[in-house]
């Protein structure tokens, strides 16, 4: 048992009981098969290595924070048939980053995600459906990328050999290779250290992040920016991505109307507001309150990857588009408040992190605790668009670390 890695990945202490409860009861009904499999031979050996496979049940940022990894992966198994189990709402990017032989989806509400908090019981059904086909494939090697009992149980019914994960999240004995989880480090780090426990060698920074985005897909983002009367290379793109799936996450609406208002009529910058479909209605609130409304883009994440390469600047709460933006090597300005940015900031050189006055009470609460004193309200306008003149000035100079204001 790792209490601590506990206590790191579960802040809430009902859900930390919970999982060590389940470990405890897991260990007892599992323990006949793990003494079988104590006997078997599950070194990593690369040359032994032919089919891989990918566990994941998490969020779209998680996904495209471990995409480094998982080229880092795919440079390293080259000859490879490499798998991923993932929930529907990652498979857009998981078809279109050119990584995976094979990407089986155990949910098929899409749209899930983005409009309503996903089912974790029926996901974790559906994840145990697709064992019986996963033994049918006969894996070699097994990865965890989240530190997640459900993947753990999965890899071991699968009769995968040889399974890999993290140090935390409950049933790590079902692991026969576990990898530290340390503190305080980002995510990106995480997953190379943990694709990097199989490869021997690697380095986010040196692996980058690439989401190829098919000609179509170009094309509609080019007659996007021709309809908006925006010219690259001659205006200042900025991106702006006002919404979350954390209430607590949010920066006021009000704070991202003046804040545009002031990029369009002090800078002559042009302003691009994204968010899904489903984000429509809350954008649309902030649109209402703007002298000069921006233009609006509710295309794919793939096409997303492709504005967002061609802005100057985003600007954004804690989700995966800035994420998306920071790996894509974009300027970015993250908003942060009940989350730490050391561990899920922007990754990189280049960003800027903005925290709030006050220490955040929301924890790990979706939804502020006390909205009278909510954290996010103390982060200025003029803050924020001071920091962001940095950069417009800066456009045409190297980039600089990342700051946390």
């Amino acid at each position: 048992m790792n209490p601590k890695g506990y206590k790191y990945r579960l802040p809430e202490k009902k859900k930390r009981y919970l999982v060590i409860f389940l470990s405890l009861i897991g260990y007892i009904f599992f323990l006949p098969f793990l003494l079988l499999d104590f006997f078997k031979i599950n070194m990593i050996k690369k040359e032994n290595i032919r089919k891989i496979l990918i566990v994941r049940n998490d969020g779209m940022g998680d996904f495209i924070m471990s995409l480094p990894a998982l080229h880092l992966l795919r440079k390293n198994f080259e000859a490879c048939h490499i798998t991923i189990l993932i929930p529907a709402w990652q498979g857009e990017l998981a078809f279109a980053s050119n990584i995976f032989d094979e990407i089986i989806l155990f949910d098929d509400e899409k749209n899930q995600y983005l409009s309503s908090r996903p089912d974790f019981k029926k996901l974790f059904r559906e994840m145990l459906g697709r064992a019986p086909y996963l033994r049918q494939k006969k894996f070699d090697m097994a990865i965890d990328m989240r530190g997640d009992m459900r993947n753990r149980i999965v890899m071991f019914l699968a009769s995968v050999p040889c399974r890999i994960g993290f140090d935390i999240g409950g049933m790590e004995w079902l692991l026969t290779h576990q990898v530290h989880y340390k503190e305080g480090v980002s995510e990106v780090e995480h997953f190379i250290d943990l694709i990097s426990s199989c490869t021997g060698k690697g380095h986010a920074e040196s692996v980058g992040c690439t989401i190829p985005a098919p000609a179509e897909d170009k094309e509609v983002v080019g007659q996007f920016l021709k309809a908006n009367n925006i010219t690259l290379g001659q205006d200042v793109l900025i991106i702006v991505h006002p919404v979350s799936r954390w209430p607590a996450k949010e920066w006021p609406k009000e704070k991202f109307a003046a804040l545009c208002d002031k990029l369009i009529s002090q800078r002559d910058a042009k302003v691009i507001m994204v968010g899904a479909v489903e984000d429509a209605e809350s954008i649309n609130k902030i649109l209402a309150q703007m002298k000069e409304a921006p233009a609006l883009f509710t295309g794919t994440l793939v096409q997303l990857s492709a504005l967002l390469k061609k802005a100057d600047l985003f600007i954004g709460n804690d989700t995966a588009p800035m994420h998306m933006a920071a790996l894509l090597r974009t300027p970015t300005i993250a908003l942060f408040g009940p989350t730490d940015p050391e561990i899920y900031g922007p990754y990189g050189e280049g960003h800027s992190v903005v925290r709030p006055d006050i220490p955040c009470l929301c924890s790990s609460k979706k939804i502020c605790r006390n909205p009278k004193r909510f954290c996010m309200d103390t982060i200025s306008v003029e803050r924020v668009f001071g920091i962001a003149e940095k950069y417009i000035n800066r456009l045409s100079k190297e980039p600089y670390k990342m700051d946390v204001l």
